[in-house]
């Protein structure tokens, strides 16, 4: 792993609590440090410190079904859409698994 250019970790961390966004910290360390980073150095050291996530799921709230992958290129048998190991978010829940088990023509 390469050596981290963030300059005052305390004081990221702490950007983090407030709720900034990686833009803001892109151009608040640029203009402190004269250091240009790209937002993914500052996901990647939310990463590294074991900080939360900025954004939460609620999987009840979906109302279709999430991260299921089917492998191919071919259409889905319930919106037909066309899927090149993509997520199938359009599908029926428990369509587009019983399709991929080979359930559904």
């Amino acid at each position: 792993m390469g050596k981290a250019r963030i300059q005052d970790e305390a004081e990221v961390v702490r950007w983090f609590t407030e709720g900034r966004t990686y833009g803001w910290m892109v151009e608040e360390h640029d203009r402190k440090y004269n250091m240009r980073l790209s937002p993914s150095a500052f996901s990647n050291f939310r990463v590294r410190k074991g900080l939360a996530r900025r954004i939460a799921r609620e999987p009840d709230l979906i109302p279709w079904e999430i991260n299921c992958r089917i492998a191919g290129p071919t259409r889905s048998p319930c919106c037909g859409s066309r899927l090149a190991v993509a997520v199938a978010s359009r599908c029926a829940p428990g369509t587009a698994s019983a399709w991929r088990a080979g359930r559904l023509a």
